[in-house]
């Protein structure tokens, strides 16, 4: 079957680029974020969502690779913004190229789209994109990460329209299945 953009209720549009999407029960979340408080407040909001288990909270790129090596989560909920390297994108590209099938979440504080020309279409299955004060609740952020942890890429609405015509473009062939 094709692949199919579909918008979810909270804003989100939400690409398919794998396979049918996977029954998920218990998602395992890692955390990536460098900032301290917001660490401790992304771990203690997703600790009430039923079918996230936080696995670990990390504050930089290579505790993000070893920990990902050691506990295997689902998905990475990663700052793109790290304050020392790697910083997430080149933390997520190291960790998907040893675990293909594991979702990345990347949480960004304003539109940065040269950060996304950086991921092919061919390693785009399981990234997503999303602007900090874009998620309203716990319960948006989950449905972004069950994505990921299914394959799909989510994009926060923002980060498309930052888009260039040319980039929102491939972002549409890739959504149609397209990868070259």
């Amino acid at each position: 079957s094709g692949r199919e953009i579909w918008w979810w209720q909270n804003g989100f549009n939400v690409i398919n680029v794998s396979c049918p999407v996977k029954g998920v029960e218990m998602v395992k979340v890692m955390i990536v974020e460098d900032e301290g408080l917001f660490r401790d407040m992304l771990k203690i909001s997703l600790g009430f969502v039923p079918n996230l288990e936080v696995v670990d909270a990390v504050a930089d790129g290579g505790t993000a690779i070893e920990a990902a090596n050691r506990l295997e989560p689902d998905v990475i909920l990663m700052d793109i913004e790290l304050g020392s390297d790697p910083n997430g994108i080149a933390a997520g590209r190291v960790i998907k190229e040893q675990h293909p099938n594991m979702g990345i979440v990347i949480l960004l504080s304003h539109r940065e789209r040269q950060y996304l020309s950086l991921i092919s279409a061919e390693e785009s299955s399981g990234w997503s994109y999303l602007l900090k004060q874009s998620v309203s609740d716990a319960g948006a952020l989950a449905r972004a990460i069950e994505g990921a942890a299914s394959g799909l890429v989510v994009m926060d609405p923002a980060v498309v329209n930052s888009l260039t015509p040319r980039q929102q473009e491939v972002l549409n062939m890739m959504a149609q299945g397209y990868n070259n």
